[in-house]
């Protein structure tokens, strides 16, 4: 039986008078504009006797395929109620969107006036349009549709769903649709027909693929100022070009052949003239013209001609500020705006300069407290900040462009109420402890785009499947006070449980499977509802228990050849509900069991912790460590280190530590800082066996280089780490477990895993004292990045890097060992799989550049794992 839901398709309704006594609704499936019901000669509605009548008898007319009786049971209007147009029109809509049937209404009034006295309802089929209950593929090469995986893509791209039934008129749509998915995979000469089989209720996609085409060869023609292709490769990105010849660049080939798409070609054209136009060529052409296939159409040949033009420079820059009222004194003069610009007079032309400068104007005046009304839509332009497109006067004649930047200030804004609305599972604070902005305070807009984007980091909201992120930001106006602002923050609750499992391989590590759950949104606080295990499930799926109080679940079991490790941990971000300055509880239990080359390691610790947070970027904590260590299965050469830690060892230690963290975003930074110190004490009175102190320092800095116009950024990050460690209260050694080692993927490349430092019988013994850092460039590589739908960023699945690593290591800062530096170089790849979150997939090739005769060198190092 149907609902009372509000019908899902809007179509033309019209009524029409029939007679003066029968009255028909026409229902038209392709209207493209709503009109209001025609009205009878005295103006009034041609319903308006007829409504709340009670209906005798309702009769569906005209149907080829279907039941009556079928069709009639779903309807709102029946035998007995009472007429309702609105219900007429919601059932017209609703024999369209479910049954395909194009029909109109007539109703007509009884004659009699007694107890049976009505109306009777019959719905007449204009047209019915059949309805397949599936589709079939047949001819595809190119896509697997005989796999799960490789169908519910298509399905996707398509925009449609397996269960979905479909007249002959959407399948002819779809089938359109498929060939341009095609056309942009490289396919130019693609046919789709579509084949009904009413005996099978199967519509069937039959295609005729045709050849793929690649791009063999582009000429470019009048690129004088960029012949060795630097225009190409910095407009384009390779995303077409990657392995295409040019005459006037040497040829790169990363990739196969790039597949030959017409729109693609027409984007990256598009790239190429804001490339010139950035370069100063304001007046630059850019133009296909040759389009050459070969004979079979598998390789086409392209020909670009560009007309650069002159190169302009920047003559004189101004700024005028107009203050509120307008016309009245600025609260800023423009020679202090003129000093946060970067652009100045005699600069190479390029819009991208200009528009920085804008950013950096809003981004002045949104730290005083003057939002931009660009930026918050729901503003009053008259009151508030507009920084408006600046004036660019052209002179040919000299080659300069003077710019004019005009700014209306408005008044400057104070928060006055901050509500939260669509948190539904999620408690209220856990969102507000991530603001940064506070009622009564003058507004700081970049630290309220801060503190939209924590709550982004949070991953608590939206829906990644459908790119919605989840969290609205809107400045409201507050009537009669241009100095106030109403700060709402929307959200919608998303999915924040992941199981995941999958599998590994690691060249420190060796191979290794893995299962996990984790809750990132967890609360322990909202335990199920009822005494059900199996409703449990369900609830904790939907969102409906254990949700909503900003805690971190996690249980994770990692079974491995080399490495085997589980481990469970909870972590309350903020025990006291402070939402400031917050003062955070950790719980970690763990087992590892580690085949190390000499010698076995089996470790099972508890760790507590506690952490305050002060103010954004600071971080105190102080943690305690129990552990039970267990070395076994010692060859007969280890080195006696090894030998002195032989058996079962209690360690038990307080830890404290501080790090400071401004990034501009958690996964994949591009600019910022992370800089930590810690130090770790196990002593006696702790009644701990291996007794040590460990001194720790690490930094890294991320400084962003270039950002081209798809906004994949290169970035230049430093890191650098500094490791102390002694024995102390009798302990002849620092303990086998805290010892340091260096070389591998994760300390320095072009090494082996411990292949660095010290050594008995050729056999690592790791020191007390490190020293260790690189220096990497990281840089898309073009043609690897794909836009996920509902991102307006491209997501990078492949990224290069360049390093330089270097490292110390000995027993203490005065061993002769220590002094002997060792440095690598060499690049790597970073894959990011879209789907499987951020699981990195990562190779690297490093060489050796010094390095001392019993260092143990790898050429090649990785660690993959793929989750699902």
């Amino acid at each position: 039986m149907r609902g009372r839901a509000t019908s899902p398709v809007r179509a033309l309704v019209r009524l029409a008078s029939c007679a003066g006594v029968a009255t028909s609704f026409s229902y038209a499936v392709a209207a493209q504009d709503i009109q209001a019901p025609p009205q009878d000669k005295n103006g009034r509605n041609a319903l308006e006797g007829l409504e709340d009548e009670r209906i005798l008898s309702v009769r569906i007319t005209g149907l080829e395929n279907l039941q009556p009786s079928v069709v009639l049971a779903e309807l709102r209007t029946r035998a007995g109620s009472r007429l309702n147009a609105r219900a007429v029109r919601e059932d017209l809509a609703f024999l369209w969107s479910r049954f395909k049937l194009q029909c109109r209404v007539f109703v007509e009034k009884s004659e009699r006036t007694d107890a049976n006295a009505g109306v009777k309802v019959r719905f007449e089929v204009v047209k019915e349009f059949f309805l397949f209950e599936r589709m079939t593929f047949s001819g595809m090469k190119k896509f697997k549709v005989d796999k799960t995986s490789g169908r519910a893509d298509l399905l996707r791209r398509l925009g449609v769903d397996d269960i979905e039934r479909m007249t002959e008129l959407t399948g002819q749509s779809l089938a359109r649709r498929l060939e341009d998915i095609y056309r942009q995979e490289g396919y130019p000469n693609v046919r789709v027909d579509l084949r009904p089989d009413l005996a099978k209720s199967a519509l069937e996609f039959v295609v005729d693929e045709g050849e793929c085409c690649a791009v063999t060869r582009i000429d470019f023609v009048g690129n004088e100022s960029f012949p060795a292709g630097e225009a190409w490769f910095s407009s384009f990105g390779w995303n077409l070009l990657g392995s295409a010849e040019i005459k006037s660049a040497p040829s790169h080939n990363w990739f196969s052949t790039a597949p030959y798409s017409r729109k693609i070609v027409e984007e990256d054209l598009n790239r190429l003239r804001l490339f010139y136009r950035d370069q100063g060529f304001k007046d630059a052409v850019v133009e296909l013209t040759r389009v050459h296939f070969n004979r079979d159409f598998t390789g086409v040949e392209l020909g670009i001609r560009i007309v650069e033009g002159r190169r302009y420079r920047f003559g004189k820059v101004a700024v005028r500020v107009d203050g509120y009222p307008r016309g009245s004194q600025s609260r800023f003069a423009p020679d202090e705006l003129r000093a946060e610009m970067k652009l100045r007079e005699g600069q190479i032309y390029s819009k991208t300069a200009i528009d920085d400068d804008v950013l950096r104007l809003v981004r002045f005046y949104g730290r005083k407290g003057f939002p931009s009304s660009a930026e918050h839509r729901g503003l009053d332009t008259a009151t508030s900040l507009e920084v408006a497109t600046p004036i660019e006067v052209v002179n040919e004649a000299e080659g300069v462009v003077d710019v004019v930047f005009q700014i209306n200030e408005g008044t400057q804004k104070r928060l006055r109420e901050i509500s939260i609305v669509g948190n539904d599972g999620t408690r209220d604070a856990v969102i507000r402890r991530e603001l940064s902005v506070f009622p009564g305070d003058v507004l700081d807009s970049v630290e309220l785009a801060k503190s939209r984007d924590r709550l982004l980091g949070l991953q608590y909201f939206g829906d990644r499947a459908t790119g919605d992120v989840g969290v609205d930001i809107t400045l409201a106006p507050v009537p009669g006070e241009p100095d106030l602002l109403d700060l709402e923050v929307a959200v919608r609750e998303g999915s924040t449980g992941q199981f995941l499992w999958g599998a590994g391989i690691s060249s420190n590590n060796g191979p290794f499977a893995n299962i996990q759950y984790r809750k990132s949104n967890f609360d322990w606080r909202r335990p199920p509802s009822g005494w059900n295990p199996i409703g449990w499930f369900g609830d904790i799926i939907e969102n409906e228990a254990f949700h909503g109080g900003g805690q971190t679940f996690a249980i994770d079991v990692s079974p491995g050849t080399q490495l085997s490790q589980a481990s469970i941990s909870f972590y309350e971000p903020d025990v006291f509900g402070k939402h400031l300055d917050t003062i955070g509880f950790g719980i970690d239990g763990f087992t590892r069991l580690r085949a190390f080359e000499s010698y076995d390691e089996n470790k099972v610790g508890l760790a507590l912790r506690l952490d305050k947070r002060i103010g954004r970027n600071v971080r105190v904590g102080m943690r305690y460590r129990d552990e039970l260590i267990k070395i076994r299965d010692i060859v007969a050469d280890a080195p006696r280190i090894i030998w002195l830690a032989e058996g079962k060892t209690g360690l038990r230690g307080l830890g404290a530590n501080i790090a400071v963290t401004d990034l501009d975003r958690q996964l994949q930074p591009r600019s910022g800082y992370d800089v930590s110190i810690g130090a770790t004490l196990a002593p006696e009175w702790l009644d701990s066996e291996a007794r040590f102190y460990m001194l720790q320092a690490s930094g890294a800095t991320f400084l962003p280089l270039y950002t081209d116009v798809r906004n994949r950024a290169h970035v230049l990050t430093v890191r650098n780490q500094l490791s102390y460690g002694e024995a102390i209260q009798g302990n002849e050694e620092l303990y086998l477990s805290e010892r340091l080692f260096l070389g591998g993927d994760t300390s320095l490349r072009g090494f082996r895993f411990r292949g660095v430092g010290p050594t008995q019988f050729g056999r690592p013994t790791g020191g007390s004292t490190r020293v260790n850092g690189s220096f990497e460039y990281g840089f898309p590589i073009p043609g690897a990045s794909t836009k996920l739908q509902g991102s307006l960023d491209e997501t990078e699945i492949l990224r290069g890097a360049l390093f330089v690593d270097w490292g110390m290591l000995g027993n203490g800062f005065h061993d002769p060992l220590f002094d002997q530096i060792r440095v690598s170089t060499g690049f790597g790849l970073k894959i990011q799989i879209p789907g499987l979150g951020q699981v990195p997939i990562a190779l690297y090739f490093g060489v050796p550049i010094l390095r001392q005769d019993t260092d143990r060198t790898r050429v090649f190092s990785f660690s993959m794992a793929t989750l699902y």
